[in-house]
């Protein structure tokens, strides 16, 4: 007996396992999405044999069996931010998987609960769907593993997601997964010949049906010749981000962008498009006119393009004056006795001498943003690298 479980720990683990595994090789960009619909099917039997044999696992059976292969999917598709800082990768992964297994758990615990008799329940569904929103608009935000996510690359199926959002690719990987889990489970069950087993062939059928081939249709039938045409410049300094970008000076790098530019040499440009790594400078919102890489930019433009909109990511800084309202990010700044604001911003420059600004809203949490700010009680802090901008 004791052996007998001590397999079918090994083969709940080898499960996991394969369903991370599968999430991980389905991910963009390197990943094919549409593996997708059937990378959940491991996690449901871990779900299911679990509930079906209750008494053979203590509590929180759901949460352990299932986390190995949410923090491989995790470690395989969020490996990157280990460049940028290992402490905090190693928390993202760990803290994210432990809080797709937890919905689960939690999912399962109500379900008991509730006394649901379903196979899988749909309460499951609605318990992943609550964690994915959570995960959009808390401090903590960490939305790509989204399941939504994974048909960035094809958006040709996905045309739905107008009505939908992400959420609805959720519920649509879900579904797939479940009802190809019941006809794996009728086939293994040798029950072929029962009424339910072609009842979930036919709903599985419309599942994938009805959303490609409304997709399909109306993404090979969008109507373009109307439109107005555009011509856009992408610039990329092909800056190394863990090793240049914040190493060269505002005048090397503005250099490069005016050879790119040089080398194009477009007849004509309505937008360029720059990524952050463009401005090698903290600009001062309260005096554009201070910022050398703005003003270089603006010579571009009215030398060569003047009715082009210059469109660049960029680090901003706001000092608040006196009497006003301070944010709750607000720092301040010993040296100079002021409060100050720090923002990553896109700012569209063009020959007006108007710089337009735009503030990013959805911050990566310990990286751009402090989480729960608000309950901060000390604001008089330095940070070196505001000083250094200054």
């Amino acid at each position: 007996m004791v052996k007998q479980k001590n397999y079918t720990k090994i083969y709940l683990l080898l499960a996991s396992i394969t369903g991370g595994g599968l999430l991980s090789l389905s991910w963009p960009l390197r990943g094919f999405p549409l593996l997708s619909l059937i990378s959940l099917v491991p996690f449901l039997w871990i779900l299911d044999y679990i509930e079906n044999h209750r008494t053979d696992f203590v509590g929180g059976a759901v949460f352990r069996y299932t986390y190995l292969g949410f923090l491989l999917w995790n470690a395989a598709t969020s490996y990157w931010i280990w460049y940028a800082t290992a402490v905090g990768s190693i928390f993202v992964i760990l803290v994210n998987a432990a809080l797709m297994s937890f919905s689960l758990q939690l999912a399962f615990n109500l379900k008991k609960w509730l006394g649901s008799k379903s196979k899988i329940g749909i309460i499951y569904i609605i318990l992943w769907l609550c964690f994915e929103y959570l995960h959009f608009n808390w401090e903590l935000s960490w939305p790509w593993l989204s399941l939504g996510n994974v048909f960035a690359t094809m958006p040709a199926i996905v045309q739905w997601y107008e009505f939908t959002g992400i959420l609805g690719g959720t519920l649509w990987i879900w579904l797939v997964n479940i009802f190809i889990y019941y006809i794996i489970l009728s086939i293994y069950n040798k029950q072929l010949k029962e009424r339910v087993f072609y009842i979930y062939l036919i709903i599985l059928f419309f599942l994938l049906a009805i959303p490609l081939t409304y997709s399909l249709f109306r993404y090979n039938n969008i109507n373009l010749k109307n439109s107005d045409e555009v011509n856009v410049l992408v610039l990329q300094p092909n800056l190394d981000p863990y090793k240049e970008e914040f190493t060269i000076s505002p005048q090397e790098n503005i250099t490069r962008i005016k050879n790119l530019i040089d080398e194009i040499n477009a007849e004509k440009v309505d937008f360029f498009l720059a990524p952050e790594s463009n401005i090698q400078e903290g600009i001062w919102e309260n005096n554009f006119d201070d910022s050398y890489s703005i003003n270089e930019i603006k010579k571009i433009l009215k030398e060569k393009y003047p009715n082009a909109l210059y469109i660049t990511g960029a680090s901003t800084y706001k000092i608040f004056e006196d009497g006003e309202s301070l944010t709750s990010t607000a720092r301040y700044n010993k040296y100079h006795d002021f409060y100050f604001d720090a923002y990553n911003s896109v700012l569209f420059i063009d020959t007006s001498g108007v710089v337009g600004i735009y503030h990013q809203i959805k911050l990566v949490a310990g990286v751009e943003q402090m989480p729960y700010k608000n309950y901060k009680t000390n604001r008089e802090i330095s940070y070196k690298s505001w000083w250094y901008y200054w």
